[in-house]
C-alpha cells in the first residue's frame, strides 16, 4: 500500500477537502500529544482516552510483521488513527484484526469538524486486508459507543464477547467490497483507490 493515496473528506458544511491517508510515522505520535491529548474530555465519553498512541505508532514502527499504523491527516492536523494487527499467525481464520481507531476530539459527536474519517480509517484495514490476501475480511472488538457505526456500515456481529467483554464485529469479502463501493460512490474515496 502506497502512502501517497488521497482521499476526500466532507466537512460538517458539506464541503469536501483534501486529506492523505499513510502509514503513521513518529511525528503523528508528537502530533497526537500536542494535537489530541490537550483537548480530550476526561469523562467516560471518550472510552479511548487510555489508548497512548505514541506507543501504539511505535508498536506498527518496529513490528511492521505484526503491525501497521496509519494516519489521517488534513490541513495541517491529525484527523485520525488506526492500528491494525497483521501477523499472518492471527489473522488467518478472521481476517485482518482491527485493534485500535481514534478520530481527533474535534471530529466527534454532533459538532464534529470533519465527517468521515472512521469509515476512511476502517477502509484502510479493508485494503490491508485485500492487500495481505484476505478478500477484504477483518474482524474487531468494538467499544460500546462505536457499536452503532459497525452495524450501520455492514459488520456483522460475531462470536460472543472477546475477553474485555467488548462485543466482536466482522466484514467478510463481500460486506468489505460494498463498503468500500459505497465510499467511493459517496466520495470519501478517489475512485483510484478502491
Amino acid at each position: 500500500m502506497n502512502d501517497d493515496r488521497c482521499f476526500i473528506v466532507r466537512r460538517s458544511d458539506g464541503s469536501r477537502v483534501e486529506a492523505a491517508l499513510r502509514p503513521s510515522t513518529r511525528e503523528d505520535g508528537l502530533r497526537w500529544a500536542k494535537e489530541w491529548l490537550t483537548t480530550l474530555s476526561r469523562d467516560a465519553k471518550d472510552e479511548d482516552l487510555h489508548w497512548e498512541w505514541d506507543q501504539l505508532i511505535e508498536l506498527g514502527l518496529t513490528m511492521p510483521e505484526q503491525f501497521a499504523c496509519y494516519s489521517l491527516l488534513s490541513e495541517g492536523s491529525l484527523q485520525g488513527l488506526r492500528l491494525l494487527e497483521v501477523s499472518k499467525d492471527d489473522v488467518e481464520r478472521y481476517g485482518t484484526h482491527a485493534l485500535r481507531l481514534s478520530t481527533a476530539p474535534w471530529n466527534r459527536g454532533a459538532g464534529r469538524i470533519f465527517r468521515g474519517v472512521g469509515s476512511l480509517l476502517v477502509a484502510v484495514g479493508l485494503r490491508r486486508s485485500q492487500a495481505d490476501g484476505h478478500g477484504g475480511q477483518m474482524h474487531c472488538s468494538s467499544l460500546p459507543r462505536a457499536e452503532d457505526f459497525h452495524q450501520r456500515n455492514g459488520m456483522e456481529r460475531f462470536d460472543g464477547q472477546d475477553e474485555e467483554g467488548l462485543a466482536r464485529y466482522r466484514f467478510d469479502a463481500d460486506s468489505a467490497r460494498a463498503f468500500l463501493a459505497r465510499l467511493r460512490n459517496d466520495g470519501y474515496l478517489v475512485s483510484t483507490w478502491t
